[in-house]
C-alpha cells in the first residue's frame, strides 16, 4: 500500500510549485555551540532546522489505504521528491547543511515535516565589559531565499514554557 500510495501522490506532482497558500512554521532546536568568536564577533552554532507545513496535494483518505496514515519520503539536498522549503539565515557568513538523507514525514491531512541539519555561523556583536559574566544576544533573522510572504507565509513554531520562543534547546549538548 505504501508503495502504490506514494506513487498516486506523486503522479503529476511537481516538486519546485509550493503549496498554494503555504504557512510554514519554522523553529530551531540549537545543539551545540561550535564556536564564539569575540575577536571576530562570530558565533558558530550546530542546530535542527524543524519545518511544518501543510501541502493539500499529499492528502489522502487512509481508508481507502489500508490504513495507511503516514508516509515518509527521502531527499538530499536539492533532490527532494516533494516540494521543500528554501529558508536561510539572511546574515550567515556560513552555512553547511547535510548531504545525508533527508526524511520528510507526511500524514494523511497532508501535513509535512521535516528537520534539516545545519552547521551556521553569523556575526554576534559583542560586549564583553563584564567579562566572564557577561551575556551576549546575537540576533539573526530567517527566512526564504526565492519565495515572498504572499506565496509562503513563514511564522515562528513557538516551544512553551515560561517563555515562548521558536528556538529551542531541548536537544542542547554543550560543547
Amino acid at each position: 500500500n505504501d508503495t502504490r500510495l506514494r506513487e498516486e501522490l506523486l503522479s503529476g506532482y511537481d516538486p519546485f510549485v509550493a503549496p498554494l497558500g503555504a504557512t510554514l512554521e519554522v523553529q530551531m532546536a540549537l545543539q551545540q555551540i561550535v564556536s564564539l568568536d569575540t575577536k571576530e564577533q562570530t558565533v558558530t552554532f550546530n542546530a535542527w532546522w524543524r519545518h511544518y507545513w501543510t501541502d493539500e496535494r499529499l492528502a489522502w483518505d487512509p481508508a481507502l489505504w489500508g490504513g495507511v496514515s503516514v508516509l515518509m519520503f527521502r531527499g538530499t539536498r536539492g533532490s527532494e521528491q516533494i516540494w521543500s522549503p528554501d529558508t536561510m539565515v539572511y546574515e550567515a557568513l556560513d552555512t553547511t547543511v547535510s548531504e545525508e538523507t533527508i526524511d520528510f514525514n507526511v500524514w494523511s491531512d497532508g501535513s509535512v515535516f521535516v528537520s534539516k541539519p545545519m552547521v551556521q555561523k553569523i556575526p554576534c556583536p559583542m560586549d564583553v565589559k563584564s567579562f566572564p559574566f557577561d551575556i551576549q544576544h546575537c540576533r539573526f533573522t530567517a527566512g526564504s531565499w526565492s519565495y515572498h510572504g504572499y506565496m509562503v507565509n513563514i511564522i515562528p513554531r513557538l516551544h512553551g514554557g515560561e517563555t515562548i520562543s521558536a528556538v529551542t534547546v531541548d536537544t542542547y549538548q554543550p560543547h
